[in-house]
């Protein structure tokens, strides 16, 4: 009798570490919520607006809001090429660097980061995005389901990057669960964006 109560707080600990698992949220929503407003103040300069969607876009992407983040990502983008505001695409790849995490992918945003700031002569003011610790742990099933989700909305996008930044996630995850089928479809439709942008595969 002892042992069976025994086993079944355990698997009820199991059960709750699981679940806490799955709703990892690396940011208070709060701060999410405080960043929107301040977007939606009506005298917001250009250049503070493109800062404040990078930032709200690499909290999105904290939390699992990837449709919210990347859209944020491309607004801000396009904001920036519209002002002439060079440094807004150093934003753009240190945020894609920031939705990466540890990804093998992250040195070479950065490294996009870093050559056009030399180009404004800039180089010296480069820093790298500080991700919260663990992040994007958990690639599970649930956050599957996220990147797919984000896939589909974006697959038109005029940006190619964002979606082959998504596809980094989602091989991971192929990768993970030994689903080496989808890891090569996966692989060889990043590549393919690749070379649609004049880029070797940078991994």
């Amino acid at each position: 009798m002892r042992s069976i109560k025994l086993i079944t707080v355990l698997l009820f600990l199991l059960f709750c570490s699981y679940g806490s698992a799955q709703d990892t949220l690396y940011v208070d929503p709060v701060k999410i919520d405080s960043l929107a407003s301040l977007l939606t103040e009506p005298d917001i300069e250009d250049i503070e607006k493109v800062k404040l969607l990078n930032e709200y876009a690499r909290l999105n992407f904290y939390n699992r809001k990837l449709i919210q983040g990347f859209t944020a990502t491309i607004e801000a983008v396009n904001i920036s090429e519209k002002i002439g505001y060079k440094e807004g695409e150093v934003l753009y790849h240190k945020t894609l660097a920031a939705f990466l995490g540890d990804s093998d992918m992250v040195p070479y945003h950065y490294q996009k980061a870093r050559m056009l700031l030399t180009q404004l002569n800039k180089g010296d003011s480069f820093e790298e995005v500080q991700v919260p610790t663990g992040y994007p742990d958990p690639i599970n099933e649930r956050y599957h389901q996220i990147l797919i989700n984000a896939i589909e909305h974006f697959k038109d996008a005029e940006r190619k990057d964002i979606l082959a930044t998504l596809y980094n996630h989602l091989g991971a995850y192929y990768f993970m669960n030994n689903n080496l089928d989808n890891l090569n479809i996966t692989i060889e439709r990043t590549i393919k964006i690749y070379e649609e942008l004049g880029e070797l595969y940078p991994i």
